[in-house]
Formats: structure tokens, sequence, C-alpha cells
């Protein structure tokens, strides 16, 4: 009913918003709305381009396959959560978990349930991934837990979730690092081009 009266409206993948028009003229939110269609050579790489005719999530599967072939995400490094991509691209949650099933059937990346997605290592020339690579991914992650359980067989639960929590603090710093340069490095690259 808000559409039909013109006091919201959609973008798929995103959400709904009050439009433009409501507390002001049609004529200066027409002239706003024309100026954020413009793409140029700035438009931002974390924003969805609405005159793209791709679902949302097919651009954010784009923009993530263009960091993991860049090494941003290089093989073995886990993606951020779909909340960070959410925050991130501004896009609803449904959006970021199709992008990350799109990279997983493109064969980029694979998820660990309680863990994460992660970005695969490359496959060898004329090998690609499918159902034999994911039952070997998933063979290999049980022997890591296996040798995890060894080696921190002297340890005590309480010692074991302080390791992890430190292990949590540590990452989130680095990832935060991680972030900053690679914004950094974004711009640097934008002003170069």
């Amino acid at each position: 009913m808000l559409k039909q009266e013109g006091l919201v409206y959609s973008q798929l993948g995103r959400g709904s918003y009050v439009s433009d028009s409501v507390g002001g003229s049609t004529e200066e939110a027409d002239g706003d709305h024309e100026e954020t269609d413009v793409e140029g050579p700035d438009w931002p790489v974390d924003v969805i381009y609405n005159g793209d005719p791709r679902p949302p999530y097919a651009q954010v599967a784009d923009i993530l396959r263009r960091e993991i072939v860049e090494g941003t995400y290089p093989p073995g490094s886990q993606l951020p959560p779909a909340r960070e991509i959410q925050e991130r691209f501004k896009v609803a949650n449904s959006t970021a978990q199709n992008a990350y099933r799109r990279l997983k059937q493109d064969g980029l990346v694979y998820a660990v349930k309680g863990r994460g997605v992660f970005v695969r290592q490359e496959p060898e020339p004329g090998k690609h991934h499918g159902t034999i690579t994911n039952y070997l991914l998933r063979d290999e992650i049980a022997r890591e837990a296996r040798a995890a359980a060894t080696e921190f067989a002297d340890l005590s639960d309480e010692e074991l979730l302080a390791r992890e929590a430190e292990l949590d603090r540590r990452w989130d710093v680095v990832r935060e690092e991680h972030q900053r340069l690679y914004g950094e490095r974004r711009k640097v690259k934008r002003e170069k081009s």
C-alpha cells in the first residue's frame, strides 16, 4: 500500500526505502536520482549500481570474484561473514547468501559448516572442483580435526576456550588492518587510473 501511495520504493535485493519525494518536491528528488544513476570512473566499488540489469547478488558475486582473482582474498583465506557483506554492499542477507552460492557454483569457494566460507586452492591445470573434490576437502578437514585433537589434548576446556578467544581477538585486529590496507590500495589504484 505504501508503494501504491508513492511513499516508499523497493530495490531488488536491498529492501524498501522512503521515497525522496516524501517531505520534499518531486523535482528535487528526480534531479538527485539522476545524479546517483550516472556511472563514471569514480563509481564506488562497494556500491551496487541500480542501472545494471543483473540482480544485486550477481553484482556482489562479481565484485568478490574480482577481489579473489586480484589476491585480496588469496587461496585458503576466509571470506567475510554474510553480515559484513550485507553492511559493505548495503544488501539483504539473502542477497549476500546468494552471492556466496554463486561463487560456490563457480568453484571459487567452499563452505565449512560452523566455520565460514573459504577461497579454494587453484586447481591443477585440466582439473576442476566437483563432487569428488568436495569429498576430498571434507576428508582433509577431518584429518585436520584429528591432528588438532592430538595437538591440544593436554589443554583443558577452559584453556582451549581462552586460546580461541585470544586468536579471535588477533584475527579481528588482522582483519581490520587488512580492510584498511585494501581500502587504501583501492584509493591509490583509482587515483592511478
